[in-house]
């Protein structure tokens, strides 16, 4: 494989990252509202500044990216483009090759295609080290759970095998990190342990989700799921049931199975603690927890934080707590995403702009922050934000990765 890299030593001032601000006029005629935004629009500072893009090949869509977080002074992502997964290190923004390649893994089926990627670790036996995991999904609803730790690929890879349609999102445990949380085309979540290559429960049914299931996320407390999907519907699952708790336990104690050994009996959660359409009218490609609250994206241009409440007669409702708008977003499996402390909000545009929303406010600020670049315009699919937050990077349709460092002050 080989990878095209530009720095910004080699791009003239022009081709630098510009940043404006911009919120979004209320007037109904388009042609008033530009006009009112140019006249009032208000330049800020961004954040980052661009350091270097990279070009994959062969070129094709970038649907998935994320850091490792596990691994201590050294900032490793993964990006997931057509059937391989490759692996890559930011190094010192004074280097020839800010960003560089690590290692690829090639899946042989070749109409594979790869959604989504995510990270955890494991504790080697005998050894006072943990060793990270790489967890991928795609069309083939296929999870491939990659033991990065192992020098050769042979037994360094695990398959699980249940999902009957697409994998499109995947969430590891935080306080379980053998615990893997999967959303496909089926319909269906599937919860697994990668240990043994179980799947514990799948959430789904009567009252689950009609239509694709296009993201999950699992808080912080380990208590809960969320799910968005084509139907509309966003849905909070329990994971502290006594009859799931139980079945977790009862996989935990089973080492691994071979021929002549009874299959492991998933659980059925055919109702979830509670379902809405009531937040997007459209297709539900992101849902984050933020804090007890949680942030969803659709293809309408707008990001809603909102929160659920009882009302005075015992009833659930949401209660929208504030809107972010976006613009040029209306296509869907564009993901937004938080970094890690929670204090700044990501969002790709179809043209190639990063739009970031500063979360670390008093009051939250409808205005944005957009990382342009003249040679970047392609839809962004995802961004990744390293664990301090200072270093952010997307990935585009068109194959390339952007590398966006924290500005000293």
């Amino acid at each position: 494989m080989t990878n095209t890299v530009k720095s910004a030593e080699n791009d003239s001032e022009n081709e630098l990252s510009s940043t404006t601000s911009e919120s979004r006029s209320q007037s109904s005629s388009k042609q008033r509202r530009s006009r009112k935004a140019k006249r009032g629009r208000k330049s800020t500072k961004s954040p980052y500044k661009f350091t270097t893009y990279l070009t994959e090949s062969p070129v094709t869509q970038i649907f998935a990216i994320a850091f490792n977080h596990f691994v201590r002074n050294r900032e490793i992502f993964a990006s997931a483009s057509g059937n391989k997964i490759s692996i890559y290190e930011c190094v010192d923004v004074d280097d020839e090759r800010p960003v560089q390649l690590l290692r690829v893994y090639i899946e042989p089926d070749k109409d594979e295609v790869f959604n989504c990627v995510a990270w955890s670790y494991e504790v080697i036996k005998g050894a006072s080290i943990s060793a990270p995991i790489l967890a991928s999904g795609g069309v083939k609803g296929i999870v491939r759970v990659i033991q990065c730790n192992r020098e050769k690929p042979i037994g360094g890879f695990k398959n699980l095998i249940g999902h009957t349609g697409a994998i499109n999102d995947m969430k590891f445990h935080p306080i379980h990190p053998h615990l893997l949380a999967t959303g496909s085309k089926d319909y269906s979540i599937r919860l697994w342990n990668i240990k043994n290559s179980t799947c514990i429960a799948i959430f789904s049914g009567i009252r689950g989700h009609r239509d694709e299931v296009l993201s999950v996320d699992i808080s912080a407390d380990g208590k809960s799921l969320i799910s968005g999907g084509i139907d509309h519907n966003i849905m909070i699952w329990n994971l502290q049931s006594e009859e799931l708790r139980d079945k977790i336990d009862a996989c935990n104690g089973i080492e691994s199975f071979g021929r002549g050994s009874l299959p492991f009996k998933s659980i059925r959660v055919h109702f979830p603690e509670f379902s809405t359409r009531d937040v997007h009218g459209n297709y539900v490609d992101t849902v984050k927890y933020f804090g007890k609250t949680f942030l969803s994206k659709s293809c309408e241009n707008n990001i809603i934080w909102w929160q659920t409440k009882e009302t005075s007669k015992g009833a659930t409702q949401i209660s929208k707590l504030f809107t972010f708008d976006i613009v040029s977003c209306e296509i869907w499996f564009m993901r937004m995403e938080l970094d890690f402390q929670l204090t700044q909000l990501a969002v790709g545009s179809q043209n190639g702009k990063v739009f970031i929303f500063d979360l670390d406010t008093e009051k939250p600020l409808n205005k944005r922050s957009a990382l342009t670049h003249p040679k970047c315009t392609a839809p962004v699919r995802q961004m990744a934000f390293s664990r301090d937050g200072n270093i952010m990077v997307a990935a585009c349709d068109d194959g390339t990765i952007w590398r966006w460092d924290r500005k000293q002050i």
